[in-house]
């Protein structure tokens, strides 16, 4: 089993998007990153932040496969993870060999959001972010609850994401 991180970016830590992501770390066994969890300033052109981004990023290179997980936000991702994504261009220019080492590296999409309304450009930051970095977009998944749940359907679309990406435990 190749090793696969979570990087879990909401407002809410235990909202709906955690019953995502706790159902995705049961298929997986990935380690889970949760971005309120961490000092990440917002991008400085001086690159003079002194927060937890790159320590964080250190850690998180280490992994063959990545996984982002975000509510819709304004048909967006969240916040704390557009600031994560942002703060990504800093090693481009200050520590070239940490996103040196992202080349190869799967990622993974999963979105959850208040109803089962696919917003169709939603993944398309992601997507471009992976071809710029050279990693390899494997796809999305976009989650709702019902009746406090993942209805079968999406459990489904997460599992075959994760089984053709070579993720399951």
């Amino acid at each position: 089993m190749s090793k696969s991180c979570i990087i879990f970016g909401s407002s809410r830590n235990d909202g709906n998007t955690q019953k995502m992501v706790d159902v995705i770390q049961e298929l997986t066994g990935a380690k889970v990153y949760n971005l309120n969890d961490y000092k990440i300033s917002y991008y400085s052109y001086k690159h003079d932040n002194n927060d937890d981004f790159i320590p964080l990023f250190k850690q998180i290179v280490e992994y063959d496969h990545i996984i982002f997980a975000t509510p819709v936000y304004w048909y967006t991702m969240s916040a704390v993870m557009k600031t994560f994504f942002d703060r990504i261009s800093e090693p481009l220019r200050t520590n070239e060999h940490l996103t040196d080492a992202l080349k190869g590296k799967s990622m993974l999409l999963f979105n959850m959001s208040s109803s089962s309304e696919i917003y169709p450009f939603f993944h398309h930051a992601f997507e471009q972010s992976a071809n710029f970095l050279n990693m390899v977009y494997k796809g999305h998944v976009h989650c709702w609850l019902e009746n406090k749940s993942l209805p079968d359907s999406v459990l489904g679309n997460i599992k075959l994401l994760l089984k053709d990406s070579n993720i399951t435990k």
